[in-house]
């Protein structure tokens, strides 16, 4: 029952979510989540705790270099690397490697 609320709640306004569940009264509400997400993710956002919670998601979103991904929000998820510019250029070239066959669309 609280992960439907929740679920409800976080896909109308993860704002109000996270109002609701700040609250000392909710605080059951805030010990469901805090249970059921890795440990490594507790001293984290609130709206990526609940993220982590509503899409049922237990393991670390790790970039490749084994950083955390950087968060963009609630919608949008995370990023595909930790927001590094080794990593991005990395995931960049190996991007362009699947679909054009050389490392950068412009040697095609």
């Amino acid at each position: 029952m609280k992960k439907k609320l929740i679920t409800e709640k976080a896909n109308k306004n993860i704002g109000s979510l996270c109002l609701f569940l700040k609250n000392i009264k909710n605080v059951e509400y805030l010990n469901e989540i805090n249970s059921n997400v890795p440990v490594e993710i507790l001293g984290r956002k609130l709206s990526e705790k609940i993220y982590y919670y509503v899409n049922n998601i237990n393991e670390l979103q790790l970039c490749i270099c084994g950083e955390h991904k950087s968060f963009l929000g609630f919608k949008n998820g995370y990023r595909p690397s930790c927001g590094n510019k080794k990593c991005y250029s990395k995931i960049r070239k190996e991007t362009c490697m699947s679909k054009y066959g050389v490392d950068n669309p412009k040697k095609s």
